[in-house]
């Protein structure tokens, strides 16, 4: 009966561990924002603030990263990565024309 009562115990903290561990990962990992900032040649949107966020290679992304030097506004999901924080690009608007921005 205590080796059961041990065995159960482990397995009880194993699973918190994991769960803490994995959960608190997970929530951070990514969050929808809509950001603004000049088109770098290096593929990164820079805001006023000096902030800088890769652009990612999918959806609308490939567009904004042919908009060097402009101004745009951007919608999308912010991912926090070993190489800093990159933006998958949904939709996107450029700043400056039509009455939009600056």
């Amino acid at each position: 009966m205590n080796t059961f009562k041990n065995t159960f115990s482990v397995i009880a903290i194993a699973l918190i561990a994991t769960l803490f561990l994995f959960g608190s990962a997970y929530a951070g990992a990514s969050s929808q924002v809509t950001l603004s900032g000049t088109v770098g040649w290096n593929g990164k949107l820079i805001q006023s603030n000096g902030q800088a966020f890769t652009i990612s290679n999918a959806d609308a992304g490939t567009s904004v990263q042919t908009l060097i030097g402009k101004k745009v506004q951007v919608k999308g999901t912010v991912m926090d990565g070993a190489a800093g924080k990159t933006i998958d690009v949904h939709e996107y608007y450029l700043l400056g024309f039509d009455g939009q921005g600056d």
